[in-house]
């Protein structure tokens, strides 16, 4: 069979099993976080900061795909704190904090939504007559734990906090001054009616100011009634030093 004949067959073949292949070199940006920023020359040297760590799925693939890496995974909420560090228990290089990151040091209340990936410091995460059940929560800041802990650089500060962005960002002024941080990855919400998640614009002119810019957008989520772009995780990128 020939060549073109074969791949045509394969290609039709995986198709119709639901499946789809390109080459890696042909993927356009935005498609994969992974790829991209390998493409970009990405170096896991430093600490990867994993804010909002849920219950370690982010924290695990980390690890899948950078082995070597050392990760620092906040996670406010008791329930989800202890699905965490269940979930990364024996990954050497992965450090769990039973903190949220904000402005300043402290305590918040937390409301617990119906869904554990929704418990929000700002507001109630289900809105008129959703859940009521709160949680008090230790707070710290990107800042305090970064001069605690020694850090050197962060290669890349992952964000999904849930509308609490702007407070972790406020809290890390002196980190980005120093010029640490190298690329971040935050959910941003472009639908103006969101409530529920950070404005992408407002997270551009908040890291703007601190020499980031928007590279791509990743895991766009689509609502209906109407048919619009709801959220997406945005990645940044800091200037190149002058």
């Amino acid at each position: 069979m020939p060549a073109a004949t074969l791949k045509s067959w394969l290609k039709t073949f995986l198709e119709n099993r639901g499946l789809y292949v390109r080459k890696i070199g042909g993927l356009a940006r935005g498609a994969d976080l992974f790829i991209d920023l390998a493409r970009l020359g990405f170096s896991t040297d430093g600490v990867v900061f994993d804010v909002g760590a849920h219950k370690g799925e982010t924290a695990a693939l980390f690890k899948e795909v950078w082995p070597s890496a050392t990760v620092f995974s906040f996670e406010p909420v008791a329930e989800n704190h202890r699905a965490l560090s269940r979930r990364v228990q024996g990954l050497t290089g992965v450090r769990c904090f039973h903190a949220a990151l904000g402005a300043s040091a402290g305590t918040a209340t937390i409301h617990l939504g119906s869904d554990s990936q929704t418990h929000r410091i700002d507001g109630n995460p289900d809105g008129a007559g959703g859940s009521s059940r709160t949680e008090s929560v230790a707070v710290t800041t990107l800042d305090a734990i970064v001069a605690a802990e020694r850090v050197s650089r962060i290669p890349l500060l992952k964000i999904d906090a849930e509308g609490y962005e702007i407070p972790i960002l406020e809290g890390a002024r002196r980190t980005f001054e120093a010029g640490l941080v190298d690329w971040i990855f935050v959910e941003a919400t472009l639908d103006p009616g969101d409530i529920l998640h950070t404005p992408l614009a407002t997270l551009q002119t908040a890291l703007g100011a601190h020499g980031f810019h928007l590279v791509a957008l990743y895991d766009q989520m689509i609502w209906n009634n109407p048919l619009r772009m709801a959220y997406a995780n945005a990645l940044f990128r800091r200037a190149e030093p002058r």
